[in-house]
């Protein structure tokens, strides 16, 4: 009889600890996801702010801010977090998205000023969402990257390139 009551209190054990290490792997996932978010989320910060006080904004170029957002919103990874983040994070996706589809429908269509001002309201709400998301994000235990220089080039001009990472890899010059 003492053997069956080890085995079930070993298996108890063992099914706890199981649980326990998963429950740590759950909560490192979240806090590696809430960090890369909130450095994501500076970007839709500056995006957002920058298409709310443009005239033209469905005309502006460039990359928009936002794409780590849009694949979470597909991701098994949303669900690491709790219900209200959850619908922080998808209501921002889907501004992302409206402002995204409005520039490509303006790059599309032309000259309608209508969209002009459609993006800049949707931005608007974007750059409203991101205190309450940051709030959110750093209390399911993500932490703010160190802030980055952002470098911006305008028209034709190319970025400076950095050191190569790699300096064994030469590039030749071009034939």
């Amino acid at each position: 009889m003492a053997e069956i009551e080890a085995v079930i209190l070993g298996a108890f054990l063992g099914a706890g600890t199981k649980w326990i290490d998963d429950m740590r792997e759950r909560a490192r996932r979240r806090r590696s996801v809430a960090t890369a978010l909130l450095d994501e989320l500076r970007f839709v910060e500056l995006w957002s702010r920058q298409l709310t006080n443009e005239e033209r904004a469905a005309a502006v170029g460039g990359s928009p801010a936002g794409s780590l957002f849009l694949r979470l919103r597909d991701s098994d990874d949303l669900f690491l977090f709790k219900p209200n983040t959850i619908s922080g994070l998808l209501n921002l996706a889907g501004l992302i998205t409206e402002i995204r589809d409005r520039i490509a429908q303006y790059q599309q269509q032309g000259n309608d000023s209508g969209l002009h001002l459609v993006v800049r309201q949707q931005a608007g709400f974007m750059a409203g969402r991101v205190p309450h998301l940051k709030a959110a994000l750093a209390a399911e235990g993500g932490t703010m990257p160190p802030a980055k220089k952002l470098e911006i080039v305008y028209g034709a001009e190319i970025p400076a390139l950095p050191p190569a990472a790699f300096p064994e890899w030469e590039i030749g010059a071009r034939r």
